[in-house]
């Protein structure tokens, strides 16, 4: 996942989780760590992690991203993944 910020301070002490929980829950199947990579682009990080998403049941999923400086959510992006 691509971030982008004007000012790169921003992303200072900030972590990013990946937390995939079934359509219609709030509670998260399980929470992954990301890492939080730079690229060319001073102003561009990258979030990855890797879950075995053969291990989510048949149905709808939403996968958030968390973005945490400290305890205190700062952002999250959530898109809809179909699982057959």
């Amino acid at each position: 996942m691509d971030l982008y910020s004007t000012d790169p301070a921003h992303y200072k002490g900030v972590t990013v989780a990946i937390e995939p929980r079934p359509s219609g829950s709030t509670d998260p199947a399980v929470t992954v760590p990301a890492s939080l990579g730079k690229t060319e682009n001073e102003r561009r990080r990258f979030a990855g992690a890797q879950f075995a998403a053969g291990s989510l049941a048949p149905g709808t999923w939403l996968i958030s991203a968390s973005f945490r400086r400290g305890d205190t959510l700062v952002g999250q992006v959530t898109r809809t993944l179909g699982v057959q």
